[in-house]
């Protein structure tokens, strides 16, 4: 049962970093789009 009252704040550190893993491979994929498009016209 303390392990269930634990989980909640040892997950919230893991999804922040989640969330900046994944808005940075966003921005990335972003700028590959943006280069590729610029090469092509």
């Amino acid at each position: 049962m303390h392990n269930v009252s634990i989980s909640p704040l040892a997950l919230i550190p893991i999804e922040r970093t989640q969330l900046l893993l994944f808005s940075f491979y966003f921005l990335v994929l972003l700028e590959l789009l943006s280069l590729s498009f610029s090469f092509s016209f």
